[in-house]
């Protein structure tokens, strides 16, 4: 009688590649991935801006698409309470992750660039996050990062746009509205904890306003829009 297991003598395969298994069984995902600014290259969630400009790092915007983003859940949780509370199982996205291992999640209202910029500083590819923005673009950042709770995480980058910012203009640029300025330094200084900022610019406002401050829809906290608006 022939001594050998029946598993002797057979040959035995190659142990998965860490992802090869998860790629096996979420193929229309990751079909999905392949279409998408790669943030993460492993990544579980697409993250995308509905009805807006296709982003793709490869190739030049394409209009009529939504901007797609491969992202890691890991790093989008440690750096968002937001996200990590979306990503429980008792919220549709975080039930689909659990159950399938993947997910997709839409983030209205957000400006592509803006929503890649924080995608990249979030999952420390400091390669690819500019060293300069403009105010509107500071302004846009504040925004999503109030939106996303991400502060913590932005707030280093965002010490290095305002420090260009200033550097190469004043405070209150004379291309940008009055109101404009006052409005963005206070939701930026607010959002980053840039406390001699936000002291100057609510004394201004105070000085030389004329009524109640207009937030024009800026997540701006309430305790400061009882500040007078400046006319433009």
């Amino acid at each position: 009688m022939d001594s050998k297991t029946p598993l002797q003598g057979l040959k035995r395969k190659a142990p998965l590649a860490p992802d090869e298994g998860y790629r096996r069984t979420a193929a229309g995902f990751i079909a999905k991935s392949e279409t998408c600014t790669p943030v993460a290259t492993n990544g579980d969630i697409i993250v995308y801006t509905p009805d807006t400009p296709l982003i793709n790092s490869k190739k030049s915007a394409e209009q009529g698409n939504h901007a797609r983003f491969l992202v890691s859940s890991r790093h989008l949780a440690l750096a968002s309470p937001y996200f990590k509370a979306m990503l429980r199982d008792c919220w549709a996205e975080g039930s689909a992750l659990s159950e399938k291992g993947y997910t997709e999640i839409p983030v209205k209202e957000c400006k592509p660039d803006i929503l890649l910029i924080v995608l990249n500083i979030i999952h420390g590819r400091s390669q690819q996050v500019p060293k300069k923005l403009s105010l509107q673009q500071l302004t846009n950042i504040a925004v999503i990062t109030d939106f996303f709770q991400c502060n913590e995480a932005i707030v280093m980058a965002a010490k290095t746009w305002k420090a260009a910012i200033e550097k190469r203009s004043p405070l209150f640029p004379s291309s940008v509205s009055p109101a404009i300025k006052i409005k963005s330094w206070i939701l930026i200084s607010s959002v980053f904890g840039f406390h001699d900022t936000h002291k100057l610019v609510t004394k201004i406002a105070m000085q030389e306003g004329t009524g109640p401050l207009m937030t024009d829809a800026l997540p701006i906290p309430k305790h400061t829009k009882g500040v007078p608006d400046r006319r433009s």
